[in-house]
């Protein structure tokens, strides 16, 4: 489950990279075709899709180091533990 989780974010992020969007973002910057409200939105809207892209690739690799983890524990931490 967490082998798949991290794949689908993997995936998510790179088709994220692969839209080219944060090129969109930094060519609207470079443009300049805004007054200084949209200007702070759209360096806003850049820091926000760098930083969530940040956390997607620390997600995806935490989900995979979270894998064998989960293999090795999955059925043996179940139920409420007793002492004798």
């Amino acid at each position: 489950l967490n082998f798949a989780s991290s794949c689908i974010k993997w995936v998510a992020m790179n088709s994220l990279i692969g839209s080219g969007a944060l090129d969109f973002v930094s060519q609207l910057q470079v443009a300049g075709c805004y007054n200084p409200y949209g200007m702070t939105m759209i360096r806003s809207a850049q820091s926000t899709l760098m930083n969530f892209l940040v956390l997607q690739g620390a997600s995806a690799t935490l989900s995979l180091v979270l894998a064998p983890f989960s293999a090795y524990f999955g059925g043996k931490l179940v139920g409420v533990p007793y002492v004798k």
